[in-house]
């Protein structure tokens, strides 16, 4: 029987500064942890990417919400102190092939 490894993938949106400058982050959660995707400035970047690492990633659902957001502007932060609120725009389910013995 085949395995799988899920995660998700979002692309949010955080405005920086005092300017408002906006600037996209996507963020993935997968077994591996939470994490902001280095290389990726827009959601087909990030998708690519992802895809490149075997990901199989689904149509995107709009989220436009900030539920439970505190984790990633915090995760945005390690990497952008300047950001000052966050926007998410869409999240995916993702799943690749496992073919470890976890």
């Amino acid at each position: 029987m085949q395995k799988w490894e899920y995660g998700y993938m979002w692309d949010v949106n955080a405005y920086m500064g005092d300017v408002g400058a906006l600037k996209t982050f996507i963020l993935v959660v997968d077994a591996s942890g939470n994490r902001v995707l280095g290389g990726a400035n827009y959601r087909l970047q990030g998708l690519n990417i992802l895809g490149s690492q075997g990901w199989i990633i689904t149509q995107g659902l709009y989220d436009g919400k900030q539920n439970d957001a505190g984790w990633m502007i915090d995760l945005i932060k390690q990497n952008e102190s300047s950001v000052r609120w966050i926007y998410p725009q869409f999240h995916h389910f993702m799943r690749r092939p496992n073919d470890s013995d976890v």
